[in-house]
């Protein structure tokens, strides 16, 4: 049946227009008035005309074009509303214990009042939705194709079956996400609070961080975090065992004293900073710069080139394992003739820098380095390096075990040492002096 009232003159009426659907598919065009339109039966074609009209449904239309005027469409049974024509709806309300499922594009500008479920479809196709125009109730989305996300999530449980959805740091930060597709999220760096706990674990997830800053949000849950340029800070207790890779740079304070950073992968460089506690540091497979300030630390260093800094009298266990290795001591110590005891548990090292060690004592009193202590922190080769600088060289002595060991002088100590000598032991020992 057709029903049109569009031509009714509607001028000096004050009262309401209610027209009801028949059981048939109808086709109902509305007054000029504000009319409330019912549709309980059939698959009706709806036309609001003109005024500012309600159309209630109870049954699935087969189109609804609100006409002009504001219109609201109050949803009072569950149905699926997503594949059909939706024109000129300024607002829908959804009723209590009702579900209504539309496609994202389909979410109307004055927003969805939603006393149930609101469960909207094909997010991939509308990059740009709001939904945080639905208020109240249950929201749930699903994407299931790729598509890079500008819009807003609202409340929603987002639902990403496949593909992959990419987005802002702060479109996803605590939004409830789960799916067998992936999640990209971009600009990490310019959210630094970012929360990423709500996204299920199952659902694969990669963070990019492209800037410098500190982050102090929540890792869990993310499968690979790429820090492509800048610096990232972070504590340990946040980064935990995460895999990191990218050309940018990792600074890790290791504030919960056992920090495994083996799974980091960075062509930048991971710098780790103790705390004043006694830590445990296992370091990545890259050159990695270690600074121990303080406590009895473990470090075990990977297999790149790696640099420690620790102060003197800090007491820490430091295993270079492979790659080239240098342990650089700060801090300072007094040369009193007695032997250096500043890196007794130090091992696998290849230079040991004493740069930036403060060596006090008077001109005729020396540190002594000899020929055990450097087969304690070589890495297999019985070779150091040593670097120092010019001032610190007449307060270094190296003891020789016998007068034929190279560079001696038929006396069993060498007083001073010399720039770009090699000393070396009747043992095989060699120490190289590298002065700066």
């Amino acid at each position: 049946a057709t029903l049109d009232a569009s031509g009714i003159d509607m001028s000096g009426f004050s009262g309401s227009v209610t027209i009801n659907d028949g059981s048939d598919n109808d086709s109902i065009t509305g007054s000029s008035a504000g009319d409330t339109i019912a549709v309980d039966g059939g698959s009706d074609a709806i036309n609001g005309s003109s005024g500012d009209d309600t159309i209630t449904l109870d049954s699935k239309p087969s189109s609804i074009d609100g006409g002009d005027g504001t219109d609201k469409v109050v949803i009072n049974s569950s149905m699926d509303l997503s594949d059909i024509a939706i024109s000129n709806v300024e607002s829908f309300e959804v009723k209590s214990g009702v579900t209504l499922t539309i496609d994202a594009s389909q979410i109307p500008g004055n927003g969805i009042i939603n006393n149930g479920t609101v469960s909207v479809t094909n997010l991939d196709g509308s990059p740009t939705a709001d939904l945080s125009k639905i208020s109240g109730g249950s929201v749930d989305a699903t994407s299931d194709g790729d598509v890079t996300f500008t819009g807003n999530l609202g409340s929603a449980t987002v639902h990403v079956t496949s593909g992959t959805f990419t987005a802002d740091a702060s479109i996803v930060s605590g939004q409830t996400m789960d799916g067998s597709g992936t999640i990209s999220v971009t600009n990490l760096d310019a959210k630094t609070d970012a929360d990423f706990s709500t996204i299920d674990s199952a659902t694969t997830l990669n963070v990019d961080w492209s800037g410098d800053g500190t982050y102090s949000g929540n890792l869990t849950g993310v499968d690979q975090l790429t820090v492509s340029s800048g610096t990232m800070s972070v504590n340990d207790s946040i980064l935990g065992t995460t895999s990191v890779n990218g050309s940018g740079n990792l600074t890790v304070t290791t504030d919960d004293h056992n920090s495994d950073l083996s799974s980091v992968n960075i062509s930048g460089t991971l710098t780790v900073n103790d705390t004043s506690g006694d830590d445990t540091i296992t370091t990545s497979a890259n050159g990695d710069v270690v600074n121990i300030s303080g406590g009895n630390d473990t470090v075990n260093l990977g297999s790149g080139d790696d640099t420690v800094v620790l102060d003197f009298s800090n007491v820490s266990t430091i295993d270079g394992q492979g790659g080239s290795n240098t342990a650089k001591l700060t801090g300072s110590v007094t040369a009193d003739d007695s032997n250096f005891s500043g890196a007794q548990n130090v091992t696998n090292i290849d230079t040991l820098d004493l740069t930036g060690l403060t060596i006090d004592g008077a001109d005729d009193k020396e540190l002594i380095i000899t020929s055990d202590m450097i087969k304690n922190w070589d890495n297999g080769d019985n070779k150091i390096t040593l670097k120092i600088n010019t001032d610190q060289a007449e307060n270094i002595q190296v003891t020789a075990d016998s007068s034929s060991d190279s560079g001696d002088d038929s006396s069993t100590v060498h007083e001073s040492v010399t720039d770009n000598t090699t000393y070396t032991f009747s043992d095989g020992t060699e120490l190289i002096v590298d002065v700066v």
